[in-house]
């Protein structure tokens, strides 16, 4: 997986996101949204549809790392006197792919001042 960015002070962390699943550039993702703005748990499930993906309905609930799949998005909600709008990040094997920070352990999401997570999208590759 390659790490996709987002410029410092947007909102399009769902954008590079679906980058990084789909190994595609921010632009690319950027047109499959039609947007480089704040996205809805809706707009990254149906980019993930338009990109060969099939997507969870909703965000699912879990308590532990092990209760992940191997790859999923996960998001990040904040109080609200922090940041208005939550934010998406790729787990991808132990690994948190993050837009704005960069890549680190599990271990450490909570520790670099976002809260755990507590529900993620989950998604599968549709077969050709």
């Amino acid at each position: 997986m390659n790490l996709v960015r987002q410029k410092p002070g947007s909102f399009c962390c769902g954008q590079c996101c679906v980058a990084m699943v789909a190994d595609l550039d921010r632009k690319a993702s950027c047109k499959v949204f039609g947007t480089k703005g704040v996205t809805t748990t809706k707009s990254v499930r149906r980019a993930l549809t338009k990109l060969g993906y099939l997507a969870n309905e909703r965000l699912k609930s879990f308590r532990n790392e092990s209760a992940l799949p191997a790859t999923c998005l996960l998001r990040l909600s904040y109080p609200k006197e922090v940041q208005r709008y939550g934010h998406w990040v790729v787990y991808h094997n132990g690994l948190i792919y993050c837009p704005s920070l960069g890549i680190y352990p599990y271990a450490q999401l909570g520790i670099l001042g976002a809260p755990k997570s507590s529900s993620y999208l989950g998604f599968t590759k549709q077969c050709a």
